[in-house]
C-alpha cells in the first residue's frame, strides 16, 4: 500500500477511538448520579383523601438537604425533617390533614460525588 492511501484510514480510526473515549468520559459521571425511582403520592396524582405521608425514593443514597410541602394555604408543617445521613429515600407525614387543593413537594439533595440534585412533584387532594 502507498502511504497516501493508508493515512486517511488511520486518521478515521483515530477519530473513532477519540470519539469513543470522549463518550466514555462524559457518560461516567452522568451514570453515577442517583435518580428518582418513585414519589409518594405519584407525581400528578388526584387523590380523593389526603395522603398519610409524602416522600421520594432514589436508586442510590443521597443526603437530603431540603424537603418541603406547600399547598393552597402555603407551607405545610411536616412531622419529620431530613437527617444528615445519606438515604435511598425520605418519607414524612403532614402534621395535620391536608385540605383540598393542589400540593407541591420540593426536595434538594447532595450526591456522594458532591453534586447538588433537586426536583419536585405535584398532587391534588379532592375534586
Amino acid at each position: 500500500m502507498h502511504p497516501e492511501t493508508t493515512a486517511p484510514a488511520t486518521l478515521r480510526r483515530m477519530a473513532k477511538v477519540l470519539v469513543a473515549a470522549v463518550c466514555l468520559v462524559i457518560a461516567g459521571p452522568l451514570a453515577a448520579h442517583s435518580g428518582v425511582t418513585a414519589t409518594r403520592p405519584d407525581d400528578g396524582a388526584r387523590l380523593h383523601h389526603p395522603p398519610e405521608s409524602v416522600g421520594v425514593q432514589f436508586d442510590g443514597a443521597l443526603r437530603i438537604t431540603r424537603f418541603t410541602l406547600s399547598g393552597p394555604d402555603g407551607d405545610v408543617v411536616l412531622s419529620d425533617r431530613p437527617g444528615a445521613q445519606p438515604v435511598r429515600g425520605f418519607e414524612t407525614a403532614p402534621a395535620a390533614p391536608l385540605a383540598p387543593g393542589e400540593y407541591r413537594v420540593e426536595w434538594r439533595a447532595l450526591a456522594a460525588d458532591g453534586h447538588l440534585m433537586s426536583g419536585s412533584f405535584r398532587f391534588r387532594v379532592g375534586h
